[in-house]
Formats: C-alpha cells, sequence, structure tokens
C-alpha cells in the first residue's frame, strides 16, 4: 500500500553540521549511541552546553585520530568511538578514547581488506557511524566488514556483505531489537540485511531495485508498530523491521545516492536529496 504524500517542495537543502562538544562539558552524563543521536534525529535533552567555542574558548582537550575516517562519535559513559581507516583502506580500525583524558583506551584492527578499495574523492574509508549499545559496539565498513566488538575492545563477530560500492562506505546501521540491520547500497546490487546482534548471522534480506542510495534508515513508531523509513533512489520506502516485509512506497523522482536520513515529527516523514535537482517531500505514513 503506498502512503499518502504532500505536496513536494523544490528547493535547495541546507546542510547541518553538528559540533562535539562532550569534552567542553566534563558533567554531561547523557549517551549518543548511534549516528545523529539518541532518537536517529539530532537530538539531545542535555542543557548547559556552551553556546561558542574555538581552539581557545570552551575546549578541553584535542588528540589526532590516524588515517582517514568521517565517522561520527559514539558515547557512553567516558567512551567515545570512531572508526578509521590506513594504509588506503588495507586497515579498518575502531577506536575508543576515554572522554575525561583524552586517552586512547582500545585501538582495535577489525579488518584487514587484501586491496586497496576506490572511494571518492571527499569520502573516507571508515564513514559509517558505529552503535554502542549494551556493553558492544557495532562498526561497520561497507562490504569490507561488519563487526561486533565489547567495550573491553575484544571482537564477538564479523560478517562480510558483498555489494560494490560506487563511492566508499557510507551508509550506516541501525539498531532495533535483536536485529543489526545493515543498507547495502551498491552499484550491482541494493538491499537491506538484517544479522542477528548476538551472531552475526542474517536474518532477513529485503533486496530492491534501483540505483545506489548513501542515507542512511530511520525507525519510526507508528499506530501499528514500528516502521523502518529508508531514502532510497527514486522512491522512500517502508519496512517492517523485524521480517524484512515492505510496508509501503512513494515515488521521489530520477535521482540517486541520496544521502539526507529521514526525519519524523508531527506524524510526518521528511525526506530531502535528488541528485540530479533537490527536493523535499512530507509523507503521512499509512500502513
Amino acid at each position: 500500500m503506498k502512503g499518502s504524500i504532500l505536496p513536494t517542495v523544490s528547493r535547495h537543502v541546507a546542510g547541518v553540521v553538528i559540533a562535539f562538544l562532550l569534552i567542553t562539558c566534563p558533567a554531561l552524563a547523557g549517551s549518543w549511541p548511534q549516528f545523529r543521536g539518541p532518537d536517529g534525529q539530532g537530538n539531545s535533552a542535555e542543557t548547559g552546553l556552551p553556546l561558542t567555542w574555538s581552539t581557545t574558548e570552551n575546549f578541553a582537550w584535542k588528540i589526532a585520530i590516524p588515517g582517514s575516517g568521517w565517522s561520527s562519535p559514539v558515547i557512553e559513559g567516558d567512551q567515545v568511538w570512531m572508526t578509521y581507516g590506513i594504509r588506503e583502506g588495507r586497515s579498518l580500525h575502531a577506536i575508543c578514547v576515554s572522554a575525561a583524558t583524552s586517552r586512547v583506551v582500545h585501538d582495535v584492527e577489525v579488518f584487514a581488506p587484501e586491496k586497496e578499495f576506490t572511494i571518492h574523492p571527499t569520502n573516507s574509508y571508515a564513514s559509517p557511524t558505529p552503535i554502542i549499545s549494551g556493553g558492544h559496539v557495532y562498526v561497520h565498513f561497507g562490504p569490507h566488514g561488519t563487526a561486533c566488538l565489547t567495550t573491553a575492545g575484544s571482537t564477538v563477530w564479523t560478517a562480510r556483505l558483498p555489494h560494490v560500492t560506487g563511492y566508499g562506505p557510507s551508509s550506516s546501521p541501525v539498531l532495533h531489537e535483536d536485529l543489526l540491520i545493515v543498507p547495502c547500497h551498491g552499484t550491482d546490487t541494493c538491499y537491506l540485511a538484517a544479522l542477528d546482534k548476538k551472531t552475526g548471522k542474517e536474518r532477513w534480506r529485503l533486496v530492491h531495485a534501483g540505483r545506489c542510495s548513501e542515507s542512511t534508515p530511520l525507525v519510526i513508531p507508528t499506530a501499528d508498530g514500528d516502521q523502518l523509513v529508508c531514502n532510497f533512489s527514486e522512491r522512500v520506502v517502508s519496512v517492517d523491521p523485524r521480517t524484512g516485509k515492505e510496508l509501503w512506497t512513494v515515488a521521489q523522482g530520477d535521482n540517486f545516492a541520496q544521502v539526507p536520513r529521514p526525519v519524523f515529527g508531527h506524524g510526518l516523514v521528511y525526506v530531502s536529496g535528488g541528485y540530479f535537482g533537490p527536493v523535499v517531500q512530507a509523507i503521512k505514513p499509512e500502513g
């Protein structure tokens, strides 16, 4: 069944840069467990944060991270986890830094691909953001590997989900109940894969047509249960995160390489993107 869609608005969409402020506020106790925070939409209930900062004002410490990695930091307690790649992507790491001291607590080589892999000039070898939950950290490097680590730095499981990326690793995984849902948007194949978060075994896979997309899906609550909303190329798709069943779809026009994550509020899903021309849509999810 199709979701109902409000009129499409075609306009340029401004990007948003989120500063990492934990280092300026030692009393900060809240977690930032995934891409775009606790609800996946960049919202935080924390107060008392500085409104201005520079290299001298409201600045506690800085630390150089090796190689390249555009993954956002995720935070739980004193641990700050990120990913990076060195040696032209032939050594892929998860690194944990102490929020209090800036000391490196763990630096784990998770994967060591045999060959250098191609990335877009503005991308990195480690762009997907990790997830930290229940004493575990989930990291993803596109087709080069997905893994679960303990917050003590040991590897629980690893998995590989084959696909060929046009721009390099991009979309971040999503944790829902006992599943780690991984977008695999390749130039050869496009699918969502749900892995058992305890074992890494695949529980379901949804293959979809179309070109690659770089967007991270968002889980939203509805009266009929949770939905996983995906900003795919040429269409927006809602999926049952427990089963992988497609619930509804809305056409989005001739585009691909979608980047922005969906946003949910006021009973509407908002998506933006459009490789050939900017587009914004507001969609009312209906099962």
